[in-house]
């Protein structure tokens, strides 16, 4: 009985640490997602890509804060150069 209290534990630690993690990168999004969505369709990144480049700027904040600053025009470059770099 132990044994199965301690795995509850642990799966409810896990769970809980789970929620943290998400709810930092809701919080840390200076856009709701689906706008981020709208921003490649605006600059016409094609199916296959955006499906690549929207992960990529959910999951690094601070890169989509310098893409939504940057200049529309050239948006699409500087996002193919920030997903190309390691």
């Amino acid at each position: 009985m132990e044994q199965i209290m301690g795995a509850i534990q642990d799966v409810a630690l896990a769970m809980r640490e789970g929620n943290l993690i998400f709810e930092r990168s809701l919080a840390r999004l200076p856009i709701p997602e689906q706008d981020v969505f709208h921003l490649l369709d605006e600059i016409g990144i094609d199916s296959r890509s955006r499906m690549r480049a929207y992960l990529y700027l959910i999951k690094n904040p601070d890169m989509l804060k310098a893409f939504i600053g940057y200049p529309v025009e050239e948006r699409k470059e500087l996002l193919f150069t920030m997903m190309s770099d390691p």
